[in-house]
This record gives structure tokens, sequence and C-alpha cells, in this order.
């Protein structure tokens, strides 16, 4: 186990239709997510009849932060893709803004 992890799961809740993106093909997303956090991260399906599943993450501080915010981002993307209103309940919002040419490619 990682020193800084304190065994603790921070969660973010995830509206049914965004689960298939979120998982991916295979876990694909999932194993991306871990991947580039740190993180362990986990969908927790008990409550998708309420209309929400739970992304469970376990980590580090900064490994949870991370693995949260690209949850968010995921969870945002599937919900632009499938033309859904944004859930006020989310902490993610959309922010359109220019970036200059030589930053394309840094940012994702």
């Amino acid at each position: 186990r990682d020193p800084g992890d304190d065994g603790r799961w921070d969660s973010v809740r995830i509206p049914n239709p965004c689960v298939g993106w979120l998982k991916g093909r295979q876990g694909a997303m999932v194993r991306d997510i871990e991947g580039r956090s740190g993180c362990q991260v986990d969908i927790d399906q008990t409550h998708k009849d309420l209309g929400y599943n739970t992304a469970r993450m376990r980590g580090g501080t900064a490994q949870k932060r991370t693995a949260h915010g690209l949850v968010i981002a995921e969870v945002m993307k599937a919900l632009e893709q499938s033309g859904g209103s944004t859930d006020p309940n989310l902490p993610g919002i959309k922010v359109e803004f220019q970036l200059d040419t030589q930053y394309v490619g840094w940012v994702k």
C-alpha cells in the first residue's frame, strides 16, 4: 500500500447515462484514469435504481484529487456528447476559452 494512502475512499456521484462512457470499453477508461492519477478507481452501481452510480477513488490525497478531476471531466464529456443536460449537483462545469496553438496538445 502507498504510504500516502489514508485507506479512505473519496467518491463522486455519476449519472446513470454516463457510466458506460466512464467505464469505457472493457474498463479502459477507468484503467486510464488509474494510470494517469496513480489512484485506485471503482464504479459502485449499488444505487443505479436511484438514477446515479458512485465513482470511488482511493490513494494519496493528490492522487485522489487528480482522479476526481479526471472522472468529472469524463462525465462532463459524456453529458455533452449525449446532449443531456448537466446535472446541477455535479461539481464540474464547462468553460470554453481560446488557447494559443503552441499549447495545443498540452491541455487535456
